[in-house]
């Protein structure tokens, strides 16, 4: 009777065999095994088994959530990437992806999908879901974002999912799109991103979303030695372009408000092909 009430009150659950990381607390040993595995999600995507040698319990959790679910495999091309899963764990993978695809109005807490997901109909165990979240925001690299404490992370690390572990409260997602927004501005601020030494990443160039701009920007940016971030000898344009790129928190203010006014424009009309153009020429000096 217990086994039939838990059936129809957790029908949306999913089916995890390895119960090193199907818990809801991992031991020290798990712990350790879910960090080495999402440091190969993050760092070698495209490998056959993410590079993870031998068969330590990291390879469990890769073959058991990752492989044999059909969240990470080969294409026709035999290129090896994360997509949608064939069974087992569907049901809270795309709950997870709604969830994160969905939020296009404002940042959503991470603490909240988790928490949503531990209820019925899904029931899902905790640990496991951190794992998940990683796969979805690698699947979905150019349209999902991740918050720390209301600031955009442009660089998914170690030590943003290590925290994240423990204080998913601190964390959140948000979705970015391009439909209905200046479109015409950002293919020219992908095109000059495309004619510098600014790379725009072959993966990002099939997806022409806001994050495809932003994220070689900020990582630009952020690579430029000390002195020329300090130094007082740049146009005030390019200062208050550095400024901006290096302190914001949200990509869209980031394209349409914050980047047009370092460079002197109030405001950004669409309509206003002399303006576009004025801007362009601005962005490329500084």
């Amino acid at each position: 009777i217990l086994s039939n009430l838990c059936d129809e009150t957790y029908f949306k659950g999913f089916s995890l065999w390895n119960e090193l990381l199907n818990r809801r607390e991992l031991t020290s040993q798990g712990a350790k095994a879910r960090r080495e595995l999402i440091h190969h999600m993050l760092t070698h995507q495209g490998e056959e088994t993410l590079g993870i040698q031998g068969y330590g319990p990291e390879r469990s959790m890769f073959e058991s959530l990752l492989f044999q679910t059909g969240l990470y495999r080969q294409n026709q091309d035999e290129e090896w990437y994360f997509t949608e899963p064939k069974s087992g764990i569907f049901t809270v993978w795309k709950a997870m992806q709604e969830f994160c695809l969905g939020a296009q109005n404002q940042p959503r807490s991470i603490q909240e999908l988790f928490t949503c997901l531990q209820k019925p109909p899904y029931g899902a165990k905790l640990s496991p879901l951190p794992v998940l979240l990683a796969a979805i925001l690698l699947q979905y690299h150019d349209e999902i974002s991740l918050f720390q404490d209301g600031t955009f992370i442009p660089v998914l690390g170690d030590e943003h999912f290590e925290l994240l572990c423990r204080h998913p409260h601190r964390f959140a997602v948000k979705s970015f799109t391009i439909e209905g927004i200046k479109a015409s501005y950002f293919k020219d601020l992908q095109e000059i991103l495309t004619g510098s030494h600014i790379k725009l990443e072959s993966a990002t160039l099939r997806n022409k979303t806001v994050l495809s701009v932003v994220k070689p920007l900020i990582r630009f940016i952020s690579k430029l030695p000390n002195y020329t971030l300090t130094t007082q000898t740049l146009s005030k344009e390019t200062l208050a372009l550095a400024k901006v790129l290096l302190e914001t928190q949200d990509p869209v203010q980031l394209l349409f408000s914050d980047l047009p006014k370092a460079l002197g424009f109030d405001s950004l009309d669409n309509s206003s092909d002399s303006l576009k153009e004025s801007l362009k020429t601005k962005l490329v000096e500084s």
